[in-house]
């Protein structure tokens, strides 16, 4: 059980192992995009168990930054964690996350999301917490096409470039994100509890430059002031909110940008539009615009060290999305 040298081993050699846990090729630009390309790929960590000079388990962890009223906390996902199908049921990968956190300075925050039904047990058994809300909210714009989709009878085609429904001249089409987004994250950050940090590189990395999927990154301005950033998934008929951010102190938001993606979802013919939300005013808001609650989960859960116990219980109310995290990769 070691941790691999990434500066001078290659992450791919993930590959195999990844292709014999889930019984397919594996995207070449996807796993390097994810692994080589992230603004802070020397900060991951990846810890394998090896056997006859194979790899036969391992588990990653993916940098971020975790934001407790403006300060920054060191903090990392828990990602592709896997075992070979021959050598499961022998107590590896608990092993690996206990190594794993041991190995890694200064007493982080460790988070999960989109874990498996099956390993949240052994997650709850090395003293993660879960952390609620932790359910989407669930819209149809449509009852005629949610019907129709049933039926097979739907398809999907979205213009390369996705314009604001009419009624909201306040909200611009972002090709890139720029300076002017870090000025506006960096102003609205302390006004969360909790929330993960982002910066331009991070949100073109996660959101413009991503192979797997299509998203449409809008901005509400107000006189060039932005107030308002949200990203949408537009490959498929059904969409997910997958990341919304906004100025908590200009009156009106979240709301005016829920109803705007529920706006833009009845316009490109969604069938169902979906968020995950932590934050009760930006769950509000998807409830006045008829999002439900349908119990669907992504099985969000952190590690939090005695050290930053008292700090992390001063992060609610956090803003965690779907975008956030590895829930969004495959």
């Amino acid at each position: 059980m070691r941790e691999l040298d990434l500066t001078r081993e290659d992450p791919r050699c993930l590959i195999p192992l990844k292709e014999a846990v889930y019984g397919k090729k594996i995207s070449r630009p996807m796993f390097e995009w994810q692994y080589l390309r992230h603004p802070n790929a020397s900060d991951m960590h990846i810890f394998v168990v090896e056997k006859d000079g194979f790899i036969v388990a391992s588990t990653t962890r993916f940098p971020a930054r975790f934001l407790i009223r403006g300060t920054p906390h060191a903090a990392y996902f828990n990602i592709d964690s896997m075992v070979h199908p021959e050598h499961r049921r022998r107590g590896k990968m608990r092993e690996l996350y206990l190594f794993a956190r041991q190995h890694i300075a200064h007493s982080p925050l460790f988070f999960s999301k989109g874990s498996s039904s099956t390993i949240i047990p052994l997650l709850l058994s090395i003293h993660h917490r879960t952390l609620a809300p932790n359910t989407y909210l669930v819209n149809y714009p449509s009852v005629k096409r949610w019907i129709l989709s049933r039926m097979g009878r739907v398809t999907h085609v979205v213009e390369s470039t996705v314009e604001p429904p009419s009624g909201f001249s306040d909200f611009q089409p972002v090709r890139r994100f720029g300076a002017e987004f870090n000025a506006f994250f960096e102003r609205i950050a302390p006004a969360f509890p909790g929330i993960f940090w982002r910066d331009a590189e991070y949100m073109n990395w996660r959101y413009v430059d991503f192979p797997a999927r299509r998203y449409a990154c809008f901005a509400r301005q107000i006189e060039g002031r932005t107030v308002a950033v949200l990203v949408v998934s537009i490959d498929d008929v059904h969409s997910r909110i997958v990341d919304l951010l906004w100025d908590p102190a200009w009156p009106g938001e979240p709301l005016r940008t829920v109803r705007f993606v529920r706006a833009l979802a009845k316009k490109l013919e969604f069938v169902r539009l979906a968020c995950f939300a932590t934050h009760p005013e930006l769950r509000a808001a998807l409830e006045d615009q008829a999002f439900y609650d349908r119990g669907e989960t992504p099985r969000f859960s952190a590690f939090v060290p005695p050290s930053c116990e008292e700090t992390f219980d001063r992060s609610w109310p956090m803003h965690v999305v779907d975008g956030d995290g590895d829930t969004e990769f495959s």
